[in-house]
Parts: structure tokens; C-alpha cells; sequence
């Protein structure tokens, strides 16, 4: 798969500069399409373009399909012909339905703007001029309703809470030059793009003036920004899809300059405008990105210079040089800082995935597995799957199942990432046992399990005492119980107790707090300093200490530790806690994760007393520590999972079935986060769901020995494959239509 994803990033990389080329070329006279050659070559060459193409592939993998739709709005004005459109939209849209929506916005401009004077004479025939302009658009929209219905009704249900943002912040101008210029995050232009954006503005009306005061409102006001990432945040990213008409006035604006046809007092105008633009948005950038700004705009001033006194070609052949020079450099920046070799072999070694399936092979029941590795290592992993019926806890995206972020939340599971959206792996060994985690592959130890197998860097652990993935328990506490207790108590209720709305009143008394001390440390990495109200950490390197726990047990138990965390400098804070580890995002992080509670639980062994902290550099202070212990009721907890239900996968792979023989009436539990398009049969028979531990799927059960079958069916399909099926229909009498009025007419 990785071959494969590399090979087709080529080809995708490729299809844009060749797309890009016919599709700007046919806006040139032939004797002019050199022009299109270098506005091609410098939509492929934009930062994002490259740097995208490695990393996030879905903020470009779209980028082919909207140059058709738009060389397919340019055949559809001559012709009268909208298959390409159609085409190009409907690719565009099945390809990305986050980042079409820009396309679409890109499209309409572009169209609006070649609009003619007789076209908008009036509001009913600017109606009627635009929907014979853009109703093809709506069929390849539509006909991707298959998924569009069910992802909308996932979102409405599982999608992360927008921001919220002032109206100054939203209308007042931003030009911060990162922004327009060499970083991957936004357009990742180079100085010339923005001239020539700036430049036709100062055009006679024409499409390309148009286009410019659009772009250029666009790019300034944050407003569009914001409505494009769908509320979530102002980022730049969102005007990726605007790239090509920003190539195309690029390409206008050489073919004018070099043709003697642009006005030496417009082109100052611009250069001059924009120079003011980008020099006031460089006010807080690095003094690196300054340089280059600097170089850029000299050197883009000279070759304008030249092209007029000296060769209509030097600005177009300067300008390439400068986008194959900042594409070298970016391509070298990530080379190393992107991903090492080193790490990239371990990611892709498959030796994991071997070894996993051979464990698949030897135990074919129903539980999760995963990887265990370096920090670095295991964030690659966090949505993948290695092996065909591996089985996760963590994963990464902006739709994600409320819920279960809620349950894990509650409970305090660490959060080691920066982004708040990423459900990472966690060695919280209540945790791994509540959710059935059999088995971790990979080279670090993690308390509670026993080392089955030694293959060296992808050895084997394995925890018999896991959870089931599904059972039937009459063990069970209320919601209102389960509401009143902290996160250490309901970790431990977990271990004994399913929660259920109805379920009977109880309080966990399992939990004790007990004292802990630190000494304060003064040394080469910095100084921590230890008093009653907080523990001040001021550090340049990373600084290891002992927690020492006032623990006297002779049993097994799990340590809850737990401090508040204030950050003192614009800095991510990492601690860990015998090796599980927390951060803090810095505040003006666009992800900030709001992580300022640490929480942490151990596995403690028969009279350990000692924990090992590890303090990430940085400035902050620590206060409200709290620290408890508790023991498990062995009891209880081998008794809540006597009734196991022996699951096997459908084979259509979208759910499971099996049999159990209920000793007394209660729940059908599971470690499935709950979703309303699950369904579950007893005896052949749908029953109605059950939300069981606040977040998981689950169902009543009666005595006796009965099948279960949990099928998943996503909400909206059916009416989406409809509605698709009705758009293709409308879309082939519309075409016969057209078909038969050309050959009568």
C-alpha cells in the first residue's frame, strides 16, 4: 500500500501540471501557451502541492478532478456540451467532500466572473443566466448523494464543537504573509503570484479583474476562511482549492507583461501594492521567512525591470527558477523534519503486521489489538489498521463518536498528543482491560502483561484477564451514581459494575488517598521546586525524579495521580508518569487540546512505593495533587464476566454473531462505542438498544441460552443510494433532452 500510495501521488502530482497546463492554455493564443507552461509549473510547485502530496494527501488528492470541472466549464460556454463537467464534478466531490466545497466556491467565481454586461442586466435574467450556467454542477453534487446523506447525519451526530470567534477577528483584514506565501498551510506561493493577483485589480474589466478583486477579498477577509473549514477554525488551508485560478491569473499576467500590453504605471501599481500588503503581514514572521521576502521581492522587481527593457521571456523564466529554488528547499526542509529514514523503515516493516497475523491466525475470537512502541512510532498508528480483524482503541478525526471521547474524558484517560481530536493509545491498564486489549505487539513493556513471545523489536504481550468484547451481566450502578463519582472512582466501578441509566444506587469504597513527597532538585537542566501550595518547574532539558508514595499494601493496586497544570510560557508542557505521558498544547496552538488537568493510573506492585516522573522542559507549575490507591474486588470482577457471548464476524463483515447461556436476567454488554445504526436480534428477533457504561452498545437479556447478532447499517444509506439513483435519472432525460432539441432545431 505504501508503494502504491507513492506511485499514485506521482501520477496525481503529474495530472495537475498536465491538467493545469491545457486547461490555462486554452485562455492563451497558441503562440502564448509557454506562459500556460509556467502557470502550470507553478501551481505543482506551490508549497502545499508538494508538501501535501507526502503528508496530508486529502488537502490536494482532489486537485485533478477541479481542474476538469473547470476545463469542463470552459467546454460546457462553447459548446453547450456538460459531460466533463459533470465528470470533473462528481470525482471532485466523491474524492473530497470536505475540500470540494472550496472547489465549488472556486468554480462559481470563475464563472461568475466571465460573466458578459448583457448577462446581469437584470436580477431575473442573472437567475436565469446562472442557472443554465451552473445546474450540470448540481447533477455530479448529487449524484455522489450515496455518501454525502450518510457522512452529514455522522457529522451532525459525532462532529467536534466549532469555535467561536468575534466579528473583528472574522471581517477585520489579515494579511499575515504566511498566509500567501512558502508555507504549506496556506496558498505557499512565491512573491510573483501575489503581484499578479495584485496587478489585476488595476486591469480594464475583463474576467482576469474580476477574478483578482475576488481573490484578493478572499484571501484578506478571515470570514471566508472560517466558512469554508466549516466553522472549526481560521486557517488557510481551506483556499488550497483556489490555486488554480490563481495560476491562471499568473499566467495572464506574464502573457501581458510580456506582450507589451500592460501599462508600466499598473504594473508599479501593483508590484506596490502588494509589496505593502505582504510587508505589513510579515510584522511577526520569523526572521528567515523576512530574508526570503526580501530576496523574493528584489529579485521579482528586477526581472519585471528586465522584461520590459530587455526579453519579453525573462519575469516567466526567473519566476520558474524561483519556484523550482523555494520547491527544492521545501522538499529538503522535510527531507529529515518530516519523518527520518530510520523511523519510516520502522513504520513500514512488516514485520508487525506478520506477527500480528499470525496471532489473528492462532486466536480467532473477538478481542482488540495493538502496537506498542517509541512515542514517535506509535502516533503513525493511531488509525491503522495492520492486520485484516485487528481491533482498536484510538483514532484520529474531526467526525469522531462523541460518546466514546466523553467516556474516555470521565474516566481521565492521558492525553499524550497535541490535538484534543486524536484518541491515542494509552498503557492506562484499567483501561486496556475494560477494553478488551488482548494483546500488544511491539518492544515495550506495559504492566499487566506477560511476554508470550520474543521476536526482538515486535514481541509479543498478552493479558488473559481482559474483558470480553461482548458478555451478559446483572452487576450493575446508575448513571446517577456513576455521575456523582470522581475519575479515579469510576475507573474502579468499571472493573466490578456496568453502568445503566436504571441501574441501582452505590458508592465505590475501594479508593483511599494516601500522601506523596518529592524532594525539590536544582541542576544542569534546571530547578524544581517543591513547596506545600505548588511544585515550580523551570527547565531547559528534560529532568527525571521519584515520586515516593506513602504505600504500605501487600496487594496488587493501581495508583491514581492526578495535578493541575499552569503553563507559564508559550511552550507544549510533556510529563510522564511511569512512561505514560500527558501534554499540554501551547495556548496559541491551533489544536489546543485544553489539557490542564493531568491524569494518570498505574499498576502498582505488592509494596511499590516508588514512581518515576519525568518533567518536560519548559516553564510551569504544578498544584492540586492528588493521589489515591485501589484494589480491585477479584470477586466482583471475575463474577462481571461469567456469561461471555463466543462471537464470530459476519462474513459481510459488518457485524458479528454467536450464542451464550444467560445464568440470570441483565445486559448484553459490549466494548462498542453505541451508534444509532447498530441493531441487535436475540433469538432472530430486533430488541431495542441500550447505552451501557455511558457510551457502549448493549441490550436487556432474559435467562436461558439464546443467539445474538449485532449488525451495523449506516444511517442514511438507503435513502442516499435512492436519492443518486433518482439524480441519475434526472440527469439522462435532461441529457436526451438537450440530445433531441440540437437535432430538431
Amino acid at each position: 500500500m505504501t508503494t502504491y500510495m507513492q506511485g499514485l501521488l506521482i501520477l496525481e502530482q503529474v495530472a495537475d501540471g498536465i491538467l493545469c497546463y491545457f486547461w490555462i492554455r486554452n485562455h492563451c493564443k497558441k503562440e502564448h501557451s509557454f506562459y500556460g507552461f509556467v502557470g502550470a509549473l507553478l501551481l505543482v510547485l506551490t508549497a502545499p502541492m508538494i508538501y501535501h502530496s507526502m503528508t496530508q494527501i486529502m488537502f490536494v488528492d482532489y486537485m485533478p478532478f477541479l481542474l476538469l470541472t473547470l476545463a469542463g466549464y470552459d467546454r460546457y460556454e462553447r459548446t453547450n456540451k456538460y459531460g466533463m463537467l459533470v465528470i470533473g464534478t462528481f470525482l471532485m466531490v466523491l474524492t473530497s467532500y470536505y475540500f470540494s466545497i472550496g472547489g465549488l466556491f472556486a468554480l462559481f467565481i470563475y464563472g461568475v466572473c466571465g460573466l458578459k454586461k448583457a448577462e446581469i442586466k437584470s436580477l431575473p435574467v442573472l437567475i436565469r443566466t446562472l442557472w443554465c450556467r451552473f445546474y450540470p454542477v448540481l447533477f455530479g453534487v448529487f449524484l455522489n448523494l450515496f455518501y454525502l446523506v450518510p457522512t452529514f447525519l455522522a457529522m451532525q451526530s459525532g462532529r467536534s464543537a466549532k469555535n467561536s470567534f468575534s466579528l473583528k477577528e472574522l471581517f477585520f483584514p489579515d494579511v499575515t504573509m504566511s498566509k500567501f506565501l512558502y508555507h504549506p498551510y496556506g496558498l505557499g506561493l512565491t512573491a510573483i503570484a501575489f503581484i499578479a493577483i495584485c496587478t489585476s485589480v488595476f486591469y480594464r474589466k475583463s474576467r482576469e479583474k474580476w477574478l483578482g478583486i475576488c481573490i484578493l477579498i478572499l484571501l484578506i477577509c478571515p470570514v471566508f476562511a472560517w466558512g469554508l473549514n466549516g466553522g472549526l477554525y481560521i486557517r488557510a488551508k481551506a483556499l488550497i482549492p483556489f490555486l488554480p485560478l490563481i495560476a491562471l491569473l499568473t499566467a495572464d499576467y506574464f502573457s501581458k507583461l510580456g506582450e507589451k500590453k500592460l501599462n508600466w504605471k499598473w504594473t508599479a501599481a501593483g508590484y506596490a501594492l502588494a509589496a505593502a500588503i505582504l510587508f505589513l503581514g510579515s510584522r511577526d514572521s520569523s526572521a528567515q521567512d523576512i530574508h526570503w521576502l526580501y530576496i523574493d521581492m528584489a529579485i521579482c522587481a528586477v526581472a519585471i525591470l528586465l522584461t520590459y527593457r530587455l526579453w519579453r521571456h525573462m519575469l516567466c523564466l526567473v519566476s520558474a527558477g524561483t519556484f523550482f529554488v523555494v520547491g527544492i528547499v521545501q522538499i529538503q526542509n522535510l527531507k529529515d523534519s518530516l519523518v527520518t529514514t530510520e523511523q519510516m523503515q520502522q513504520i513500514n516493516d512488516t514485520s508487525l503486521s506478520d506477527t500480528m497475523e499470525e496471532i489473528l491466525a492462532e486466536d480467532q475470537s473477538i478481542y482488540r489489538m495493538e502496537s506498542r512502541d517509541a512515542d514517535q512510532n506509535n502516533g503513525p498508528n493511531v488509525n491503522r489498521v495492520m492486520a485484516v480483524g485487528q481491533n482498536l482503541t484510538t483514532g484520529y478525526s474531526s467526525v469522531s463518536n462523541t460518546e466514546y471521547m466523553n467516556f474516555r474524558s470521565a474516566i481521565g484517560l492521558p492525553q499524550a498528543t497535541r490535538n484534543k481530536l486524536i484518541q491515542s493509545a494509552t498503557d492506562n491498564p484499567v483501561f486496556l482491560r475494560f477494553m478488551g486489549v488482548k494483546y500488544l505487539v511491539g518492544s515495550t513493556d506495559t504492566a499487566g502483561y506477560e511476554m508470550v513471545k520474543d521476536n526482538g523489536t515486535n514481541s509479543v504481550y498478552e493479558n488473559t484477564k481482559t474483558a470480553p468484547f461482548c458478555y451478559v451481566t446483572n452487576q450493575t450502578i446508575s448513571t446517577k451514581s456513576w455521575e456523582d463519582m470522581n475519575w479515579a472512582e469510576r475507573q474502579m466501578t468499571l472493573l466490578e459494575s456496568v453502568v445503566i441509566g436504571d441501574g441501582p444506587a452505590r458508592e465505590n469504597e475501594s479508593l483511599s488517598e494516601i500522601s506523596c513527597q518529592m524532594d525539590s532538585y536544582d541542576g544542569e537542566e534546571g530547578s524544581i521546586e517543591v513547596t506545600d501550595e505548588k511544585t515550580a518547574v523551570e527547565l531547559k532539558e528534560v529532568a527525571t525524579r521519584t515520586l515516593t508514595l506513602e504505600n504500605t499494601s501487600n496487594q496488587e493496586q493501581y495508583l491514581f495521580l492526578s495535578f493541575q497544570v499552569d503553563n507559564q510560557k508559550n511552550k507544549d508542557v510533556p510529563i510522564k508518569v511511569n512512561g505514560q505521558k500527558n501534554k499540554l498544547t501551547k495556548a496559541d496552538n491551533n489544536y489546543y487540546n485544553e489539557n490542564t488537568v493531568f491524569h494518570y493510573t498505574c499498576a502498582l506492585q505488592p509494596g511499590e512505593s516508588d514512581v518515576t516522573i519525568q518533567f518536560g522542559s519548559g516553564k510551569y507549575n504544578l498544584s492540586d495533587i492528588q493521589c489515591y490507591v485501589g484494589t480491585k474486588d477479584s470477586t466482583a470482577n471475575a463474577s462481571l464476566y461469567t456469561d461471555e457471548v463466543e462471537l464470530t464476524q459476519l462474513k459481510s463483515g459488518n457485524g458479528y454473531e454467536g450464542a451464550v447461556q444467560v445464568t440470570n436476567d441483565g445486559y448484553l454488554v459490549t466494548s462498542i462505542p453505541y451508534d444509532d445504526g447498530f441493531e441487535i436480534y436475540v433469538d432472530g428477533s430486533q430488541v431495542q438498544l441500550q447505552r451501557v457504561n455511558t457510551a457502549f452498545l448493549g441490550a436487556k437479556m432474559t435467562q436461558g441460552k439464546h443467539s445474538i447478532q449485532i449488525r451495523y447499517r449506516a444511517a442514511g444509506s438507503v435513502a442516499g443510494r435512492a436519492m443518486s439513483c433518482i439524480v441519475m435519472i434526472v440527469l439522462v432525460i435532461d441529457w436526451s433532452r438537450k440530445k433531441w432539441k440540437k437535432q430538431t432545431s
